[in-house]
């Protein structure tokens, strides 16, 4: 009998062993049903959902929301691969500040930042007061109230004691504020310049006087303040030259401004100065080059 009971009792276990196995075969068999659907229609693995689907496949709001989202994302990836890239059309300043400044930056363990010795100068600004807080009172652009020609604020704040108007400023090529008013500015605001300080024979970091960017201006009157100014610096802004080697008789040939070329010529008379036969045929290359410049556009044009 016991043996008997026995064997009963192990079959009764071996059954209810059985049952399990039965059950677990059938979860699994339901989990891979809810693993196709998640993967069709992007929802959580074995999440049983409440409500029937739509017709594009979502049970709920949140579901149908992301799959639009991840449409329209696509359609904007698809979008950028089809754009064709347009070449950028860079002026010969800027490729040549990008080409300066890939050569001096170009081992930056080499050329970093140190900060300059001794305390700080005086004449400079303070940007932050005490307590980190910024200064109550505004700080004055000079750069943009000559580019806009703000008398005002250029005769209150450039004096000979301030020292602004020899400051290197602006972006690059950086001059002085008489740099950039020979180019931009009115006269008022150059007279005043060189009365308070202002050198005529400053250059830029493209070796330029004023004269130079007054030269392209082509503005005569401009031309005639600054070149007699100071009478003593006459010969010396009729020689100088800029980092390409040119003279502002040069430039007035190149830029075909005959009334400022025979300006010049006049004050060299004066100065008992000529121009080189080299720089005679300099300055007629560059008429040439400056003509095929002007043929090349006429022809884009049409």
């Amino acid at each position: 009998m016991p043996s008997d009971h026995a064997h009963k009792h192990e079959g009764g276990i071996h059954k209810k062993k059985s049952t399990k196995k039965k059950h677990k075969k059938k979860r699994s068999s339901q989990a891979a049903d809810n693993t196709s659907a998640a993967d069709t229609h992007g929802h959580h693995h074995g999440k049983k959902w409440k409500t029937a689907p739509d017709a594009d496949g979502h049970h709920n709001e949140a579901s149908r929301k992301a799959a639009q989202a991840k449409a329209a994302r696509a359609a904007i990836v698809a979008s950028k691969r089809n754009e064709k890239v347009e070449p950028q059309h860079l002026s010969a300043l800027r490729k040549q500040a990008i080409a300066i400044n890939r050569t001096k930056f170009a081992h930056p363990e080499k050329n970093k930042r140190v900060r300059a010795p001794g305390p700080r100068p005086s004449d400079l600004p303070p940007r932050l007061k005490l307590g980190m807080r910024y200064d109550e009172e505004s700080i004055v652009s000079l750069y943009d109230a000559v580019l806009h020609n703000d008398v005002k604020t250029i005769t209150s704040v450039v004096t000979e004691v301030s020292k602004e108007a020899s400051r290197l400023q602006g972006q690059y090529p950086r001059g002085t504020l008489l740099h950039l008013a020979a180019h931009k500015g009115s006269e008022e605001i150059i007279s005043h310049l060189l009365k308070n300080g202002g050198d005529v024979n400053s250059v830029d970091e493209l070796g330029n006087i004023p004269l130079h960017r007054a030269t392209v201006r082509g503005d005569v009157k401009i031309i005639k303040l600054i070149l007699t100014y100071d009478v003593k610096e006459t010969k010396k802004q009729l020689v100088a030259r800029n980092i390409d080697g040119l003279t502002v008789v040069q430039l007035a040939t190149q830029h075909s401004l005959e009334k400022i070329r025979s300006t010049y010529i006049n004050h060299m008379k004066l100065e008992k100065l000529e121009m080189s036969a080299e720089d005679r045929m300099v300055a007629a290359s560059l008429v040439a080059h400056e003509k095929d410049k002007e043929a090349a556009a006429k022809a884009r044009a049409k």
